[in-house]
């Protein structure tokens, strides 16, 4: 696959391929790669396992976010102050 877009933050950034893949790699302490652990990924871009092809991401502060070509909205990583959307207002231990 192509890389068709990227953005990257401080510590993290990800890529969007032409056949919708998203891909992540940097710091990933607080599960804001997408991996559904807390390891960093530095040398390599790790795939981002999403049902739907990605149409666009941006990452902000400790966590990400991707929508989709069907127009769901997935967010990921640190969310304190509910800024992941979720409801929550301080990160849950788990990823």
């Amino acid at each position: 696959p192509r890389v068709t877009k990227a953005c990257a933050g401080v510590d993290h950034g990800l890529i969007i391929t032409d056949d919708g893949g998203l891909f992540s790699y940097g710091r990933g302490d607080y599960g804001e790669l997408g991996h559904g652990d807390r390891h960093s990924s530095y040398r390599r871009a790790r795939r981002v396992a999403l049902a739907h092809r990605v149409a666009d991401a941006k990452v902000g502060q400790f966590f990400s976010a991707a929508l989709t070509d069907t127009g769901d909205v997935y967010t990921w990583g640190q969310g304190f102050f509910g800024k992941l959307g979720h409801g929550d207002e301080y990160p849950d231990e788990d990823v």
